[in-house]
Order: structure tokens, then C-alpha cells, then sequence
């Protein structure tokens, strides 16, 4: 049986006391209270009280009732890079991973339907040239993809890529291999330099630079007597050919995990929110500065790569640098269609990589098949799915709306945190 066992709850043993204190009480007490307990409470909806300001807890850091700690929004305008003014969040990077998937699965179907019409192009020196080409359009790849995410596209790489393979052609017999390629590559860095210059201080639009910068070296290399036949370069890259794709593949990897940080997609917001002959951010300039050498840097290494992959004794006329030009344009069509935005910033993780490898499995299936298709049907379908791609990455990788108070409430703004998806 429960009892009440009240001497052992309240003082006289008989119930709570009574409500009312006594006369000699102050404000606040109660029976059984030390005198002057409670002195400091006030009624919150007394007349009086409404008249006083209103307290800050300084435990939280800002003003409960109206003003928010200025550092705060300072605090998270380094990890999320559109709290502020801006009516939207971090666009979201979902819709890559699922494009991604798609394009893993369209390229090894393309592939399995290559090798099953014809299983000779994946064995012997054919699956060694099959690889180095696979090799060579990555690192253009990846170069494109660099200077459409800093919004600089650089639509001259054509001829950085042609200009590696030129001057190593030519260099190699004084110098060798090591000597011929360094300085191949270090002009195309030069070159790179004098384009993010034109882009930086003349505020000159990426791809009208890329073009002028291109075009200019291309008739520079002209100039240099190259050798009519390829030489006998000594090295037998068609051996080391898996190498030669981990190295392209790691970097295309790199590229995109890094440009997926936070940190890094904030400073590449900067570049796509950038207002043409408008000045840029310090971290605009460095990005833009670094990603068109460093796309110039790898154009030139996929040109020397290709002088290396070519037979000795093969013509270095007109047909390497159409050749040379179709490697670039299934470059920047991979890119697109890897799901790197035309409008900057945005980009997927291995799109590049699946996107390269679907063009290639594609075209190795009109050879197969022996259809009368040209590299360039490749290169222009490609172009157009990858504008439809862009297109739908902008479209699905929109950020998530501000709701409606937070836009409308301008007092807790800096205190709105924008979720990833």
C-alpha cells in the first residue's frame, strides 16, 4: 500500500507550505528559504520588466532577441561560400555520382561490344596503342576540364599539344629523351604563363586568349625545320603503356577529388561568379593563374606522349596534326561530357575518366564494326551530348532554396547553415 510519507518531504510534515509568504518575506521567498533567495526575480511580463533592454547571453555568444555574433557568419563564410546575400546554398553533388554511374555503364558496354565484334584490337601492340592514345586524350582531358572549372577555357590546347610533340621530335636527336621533353613541356608552360597573363591583366575572355595564345604558338612551332619521319626514339613506351595510363588516371582523379572540397569549390564559386573585366579575388587569380599553366603543362606532356607513341618513320605532316587536333576535341568532349560545367565550378569525381573511356570504346566500335565513321563524327557527337550534360548538371545540381524567413529575415542571416547533398 503507497503512502505519503510527508515529515519526510516538506518541513512541518503535513503538506506543501502555504503559498503566501510571510510579511517579513522579500520578494521572491519562500517558506523554508534562506532570507533574501530569490531577491533578483522579477515577473518577465511585468510593465517593468518590458521597459528594460534586452540581455545578452554570453554563454551562446550573441543576442538571443535580435543582434547575432558578427564573427560567426565570419566563422562559416570559410567553409560555406554562399551565406550572405546570396538566395541559394552550395549547389549539390549528388547529381555527378549518378552520372557517373551512367557513364561507367555506357562505356563498358561500348567496350564488350567492341571486343566481342572484334577481340584482335585488345590484345598486342594494338591494345599497347589503344592504351597510350587512351593515355594522351586523358591528360588533354583533365587539362580541359581544369580550365573549364576556373572558367577560363582554353580552346588552344590543340596547339600546346602539337607543340610538345613538335619540338620533342626535333630536339631529341642533340639532346635525348629527359632534355627534349623538359624543355617540349617547359614552352608549353611558357605559353601557359603568357595566356593566364592576358587573361589576368587584360581581363581577356578564356577562350578568345586560349585561341590567340594557340594559334600564335602554333605558327611559332611552324617556323622550327621538324623532321619529315619520326625517329627512332630508343624506348619502347608500348611496355610500359599501363603506366603510362595510372599516371593519367591518378591525376585525373586528383583533379577531381580536390576540386570537390569545399574549400576549393568556394574559391572556384569566385571564378564562375566572376563579372567579365571585372576585378577577381586574390583566390580567383591564384586558381585562375594555376589551373591554365597547369592545363598548358599537361597538354604539353600528352604531346610529347604522343611523339612517343608514334611508329619511327611515320610522316609528321598533315595527318599527326590532325591527328594531334583530334585527341584535343575528344579532350574537351570528355570533359563536357564528364560532367565538368561549361559555366565553371561544377565537376564530378572520375566523370573525365568514364567519359574518355566511353568516346574511345565508341570509336573502337566503328572500326570494328568497320563503319564508315570518321574521328570527327565522334569528336562532334560528343561536343553535343557533353552542351546536354552541362546543361542538366546546372539544371539538377541547382543549391537548395533559402526558405522564405531566412530571406526575409536579414537580423539571423549569418546564422543560416547551408547543408551539402
Amino acid at each position: 500500500m503507497a503512502y505519503d510519507d510527508g515529515g519526510r518531504r516538506y518541513p512541518d510534515g503535513y503538506g506543501p507550505p502555504d503559498a503566501t509568504p510571510p510579511a517579513t518575506a522579500q520578494p521572491g521567498d519562500y517558506h523554508g528559504d534562506p532570507a533574501g533567495y530569490g531577491a533578483d526575480y522579477a515577473d518577465p511580463f511585468s510593465p517593468a520588466r518590458e521597459s528594460e533592454p534586452p540581455t545578452v547571453d554570453q554563454s551562446y555568444g550573441f543576442d538571443r532577441q535580435s543582434e547575432p555574433n558578427p564573427d560567426l557568419g565570419e566563422r562559416l563564410g570559410h567553409v560555406y561560400d554562399e551565406v550572405g546575400e546570396r538566395a541559394e546554398t552550395n549547389d549539390r553533388l549528388f547529381v555527378h555520382v549518378v552520372l557517373e554511374v551512367v557513364l561507367l555503364l555506357a562505356a563498358g558496354g561500348a567496350m564488350f561490344w567492341a571486343y566481342r565484334a572484334d577481340g584482335s584490337l585488345f590484345r598486342g601492340e594494338s591494345l599497347q596503342q589503344i592504351l597510350l592514345a587512351f593515355g594522351a586524350t586523358l591528360l588533354v582531358a583533365t587539362a580541359s576540364a581544369l580550365t573549364l572549372r576556373v572558367r577560363a577555357v582554353n580552346l588552344g590546347l590543340f596547339a600546346f599539344a602539337w607543340a610538345g610533340l613538335a619540338l620533342f621530335t626535333k630536339l631529341h636527336k642533340s639532346f635525348g629523351t629527359p632534355v627534349a621533353a623538359a624543355i617540349a613541356i617547359g614552352v608549353a608552360i611558357g605559353a601557359g604563363l603568357v595566356l593566364a597573363l592576358l587573361i589576368l591583366l587584360l581581363k581577356a575572355p578564356g577562350w578568345a586568349a586560349g585561341l590567340a595564345v594557340g594559334f600564335g604558338l602554333y605558327a611559332a612551332v611552324t617556323l622550327v625545320k621538324v623532321p619529315a619521319a619520326v625517329p627512332d626514339f630508343g624506348l619502347d613506351l608500348g611496355g610500359r603503356a599501363i603506366i603510362v595510363v595510372g599516371v593519367a588516371l591518378a591525376l585525373s582523379l586528383v583533379g577531381g577529388v580536390v576540386g570537390a572540397l569545399p574549400g576549393t569549390r568556394r574559391i572556384l564559386g569566385a571564378c564562375r561568379d566572376h563579372v567579365p573585366g571585372a576585378k577577381r579575388t586574390r583566390g580567383a587569380v591564384t586558381l585562375t593563374l594555376f589551373g591554365t599553366v597547369g592545363a598548358a603543362t599537361l597538354a604539353g606532356a600528352a604531346g610529347v606522349l604522343l611523339a612517343l607513341s608514334l611508329p619511327a618513320g611515320a610522316s609528321t605532316g598533315g595527318g599527326t596534326r590532325l591527328t594531334v587536333l583530334g585527341y584535343a576535341g575528344l579532350g574537351l568532349a570528355a570533359a563536357l561530357l564528364g560532367g565538368t560545367s561549361a559555366l565553371g565550378r561544377r565537376g564530378g569525381f572520375v566523370g573525365t575518366i568514364l567519359a574518355t573511356g566511353l568516346l574511345f570504346g565508341v570509336y573502337l566500335l566503328t572500326v570494328a564494326h568497320e563503319w564508315r565513321t570518321d574521328l570527327s563524327v565522334v569528336i562532334g557527337g560528343g561536343l553535343i551530348v557533353g552542351l546536354v550534360v552541362s546543361w542538366l548538371v546546372e539544371l539538377l545540381g541547382r543549391p537548395d532554396p533559402v526558405p522564405a524567413d531566412y530571406q526575409t529575415d536579414t537580423t539571423h542571416k549569418d546564422l543560416y547553415v547551408p547543408t551539402y547533398r
